[in-house]
């Protein structure tokens, strides 16, 4: 982690390398999940942003075997990662597999993390359809919107 901190992504990733395939046989669940996230992070900062998603997959593929989580966690990063990357459709699946197990844990504030995720991919998912709906009957929009009564303070 300190290699990762002072933005040595290099040796953090090989370090980390060697972690991630000593930690099978290790029974602290949060390192590993720790592990893979730094991993993850180091492999996107150096550009191989395909390989940082690959390994948070295989790291929730391992959570999701008890690690409920664990599972919470990678689901919000790669809902993350892929939403930076514009791939829509793939964060907002993700950020409904954060809130769904956000739900099972009780924890408020994972709970409205996962809320305010998966809000913002669903609406930006779904603004190419409104703005073409708009841009397509604008017109339309223009004359309802001045022919419409103002508010008076009676």
């Amino acid at each position: 982690m300190l290699y990762h901190d002072r933005k040595m992504y290099p040796e953090a990733v090989h370090y980390l390398r060697q972690f991630i395939e000593l930690s099978a046989h290790m029974p602290d669940k949060a390192a590993v999940g720790t592990a893979y996230t730094v991993f993850s992070a180091c492999l996107k900062e150096m550009g191989d942003r395909e390989a940082a998603v690959r390994c948070l997959e295989e790291y929730l593929q391992l959570a999701r075997g008890g690690d409920q989580h664990g599972t919470a966690l990678a689901s919000c990063a790669l809902g993350i990662m892929l939403y930076e990357q514009a791939d829509l459709d793939a964060a907002v699946s993700y950020f409904e597999k954060f809130f769904e197990t956000a739900r099972t844990l009780a924890d408020r504030p994972m709970l409205e993390a996962a809320r305010v995720n998966l809000g913002v991919a669903r609406g930006a998912a779904r603004m190419g359809a409104w703005m073409g709906v708009v841009a397509g009957n604008l017109p339309k929009l223009i004359a309802w919107k001045s022919s419409r009564v103002p508010f008076t303070d009676h």
